[in-house]
C-alpha cells in the first residue's frame, strides 16, 4: 500500500512540476493523496511529513509554492531510494530516514538545482559527471535527501561516478550507513557492494566488525578482501589476517598484510613484512604499507627507492614501489618521489604516461616546490646542453589539469 501510494504521489508532483508550481494551490488531486499519506504516518513519521508537505503545497495562503515543492519531491525521492527492490518498506526504514532528515539540511540549493542533481544521480546520459562534480565541491550535495541517492550512485555503471561519490559519502557519517546497507548484498561482488564496505568501514569503525567478520566468512569471493581489510585494524583478527597471507587471492592477502603493515615497531610484524617483500607476493605487502603507511614498512620501500638511486638502476621492484607511491598521503616523503623522477627521466625510453603519474603525486603533495624544483631542473640542464639526453623534459613534464596545469 505504501509503495502504491508513494509512486501515486510522485506521479502527482510531476503533473505539479511540469504544468508550474502554482497550479498546485487547491488541486484537487493532490489534496485526496494527503489523508492516505497522514493515515499512513501512523507507521512511520516520514509519511505524516510528506502528508504534511502535501498539504501545505495545496495551501492558497503558500508564498512559497515553489520552495515547497522542492522540499517534497527531493524527500520523496529520499523514501523511494530506501526502498527494498521488492517495493516493500518497513516503518522503521522509514522512521530511520525521518531521524535523519533532521540532521543535515541545505537551505541554500534551489529546485533546478536539486532537480539537476537528483536527475545526474538517478538517470543515464552523458554530462551527468560534471553536475555531481560540482554539486559535490560546492557542497551543495551536502544534504540528508540526498543520501539515498548518492548511495545508489556506487551501483552505476559509468565508474567514474561511484568513484566520485565514494569519495564524498563518508563526510556524512554514521548516518549514510542505512542507505548503504538497504541495497547491499554479501552474495553479489560487485565494484558497488566492495565500495560500500569500505566506505561502511570508515563511517562504522568498530560497530562494523561483526558485520565485516560475516562477510569474510560468508559473503562474495571478491568482497572478501574489502571485508578483511575492514577487520585488519583490530588485533582480535590477529590469527586470521596471519592465515590470510597464505591465501590464493592476491587481494586478500594484501588486505591481510595491512594488519602488519600497521603494527611498525612490532618484531613479529616487522619480520612478516620484511619477508613478505624479499618474498614471491612483494606486490601484496608493497600495497599494504603503502595504504597503512606504516613506519617500519615505509622505510623499507624508501630504503629500497634509494639504493635504487644509487646504482641509478630501475627495475620491476623500483617502478612498482614508486607508481603505488600515489597512494601515500604523507608530504614526507617528496623528497625520495623526486629522486625518484629525476632517475627515471635519465632513461630515455621511459613513457610520458609513467612520468606523468609521478609528477601527479608531487604536485599533491607540494604543488608550489614541485614547480620550483622542477623548474630548476630543467633550467639547469638546458645551460649543460643536456636537454637531447632526456629526451625532451619539458614536453614530458606536464602539470596536471586538476592542479592547475594544461594537463
Amino acid at each position: 500500500m505504501i509503495h502504491s501510494l508513494l509512486q501515486d504521489l510522485k506521479y502527482e508532483l510531476r503533473r505539479i512540476m511540469t504544468a508550474g508550481a502554482e497550479l498546485a494551490k487547491n488541486d484537487a488531486r493532490l489534496k485526496n493523496v494527503v489523508p492516505q499519506l497522514l493515515k499512513a504516518g501512523a507507521a512511520a513519521p516520514v509519511m505524516k511529513k510528506l502528508g504534511e508537505m502535501t498539504e501545505l503545497l495545496t495551501t492558497p495562503e503558500n508564498d512559497s509554492r515553489i520552495q515547497t515543492l522542492f522540499d517534497l519531491s527531493v524527500l520523496l525521492n529520499a523514501v523511494l531510494y530506501t526502498q527494498a527492490k521488492t517495493g516493500k518498506t518497513s516503518s522503521a526504514q522509514l522512521t530511520r530516514l525521518e531521524a535523519n532528515e533532521k540532521s543535515i539540511f541545505n537551505n541554500s540549493i534551489t529546485f533546478r538545482q536539486a532537480n539537476e542533481l537528483m536527475n545526474a544521480l538517478t538517470t543515464k546520459g552523458s554530462g551527468r559527471y560534471e553536475i555531481i562534480k560540482e554539486a559535490i565541491e560546492s557542497k551543495l550535495a551536502f544534504d540528508t535527501r540526498f543520501m539515498p541517492a548518492l548511495a545508489a550512485s556506487l551501483n552505476d555503471s559509468y565508474s567514474e561516478i561511484p568513484a566520485l561519490t565514494a569519495v564524498f559519502l563518508p563526510k556524512f557519517g554514521k548516518s549514510i550507513a542505512a542507505y548503504l546497507l538497504s541495497n547491499f548484498d554479501m552474495q553479489k561482488g560487485t565494484n558497488g557492494n566492495i565500495l560500500r564496505i569500505e566506505i561502511l568501514a570508515q563511517v562504522l569503525g568498530e560497530e562494523g566488525k561483526d558485520l565485516f567478520f560475516d562477510i569474510y566468512s560468508n559473503g562474495h569471493a571478491k568482497l572478501k578482501p574489502a571485508a578483511l581489510a575492514a577487520l585488519s585494524s583490530y588485533p582480535e583478527f590477529e590469527e586470521i589476517c596471519l592465515k590470510a597471507i597464505s591465501n590464493k587471492n592476491a587481494d586478500v592477502r594484501s588486505s591481510a598484510y595491512r594488519f602488519f603493515a600497521a603494527k611498525s615497531g612490532d618484531p613479529q610484524a616487522d619480520a612478516l613484512i620484511k619477508a613478505g617483500i624479499e618474498g614471491e607476493h612483494w606486490e601484496d605487502v608493497i600495497n599494504a604499507i603503502v595504504r597503512t603507511e606504516g613506519e617500519y614498512g615505509m622505510t623499507l620501500l624508501c630504503d629500497i627507492l634509494e639504493d635504487c638511486i644509487v646504482r641509478k638502476e630501475i627495475n620491476d621492484l623500483f617502478t612498482y614501489i614508486i607508481i603505488r607511491f600515489a597512494l601515500v598521503k604523507n608530504k614526507a616523503y617528496y623528497d625520495i618521489v623526486y629522486q625518484s623522477l629525476l632517475l627515471i627521466l635519465t632513461v630515455p625510453n621511459r613513457t610520458d604516461i609513467f612520468v606523468h603519474r609521478i609528477v601527479e603525486n608531487l604536485f599533491s603533495y607540494d604543488k608550489n616546490r614541485a614547480v620550483r624544483d622542477l623548474a630548476a631542473y630543467m633550467s639547469a640542464l638546458e645551460k649543460t646542453s643536456k636537454q637531447n639526453h632526456v629526451c625532451g623534459l619539458s614536453s614530458r613534464i606536464r602539470i596536471p589539469k586538476r592542479l592547475g596545469g594544461h594537463g
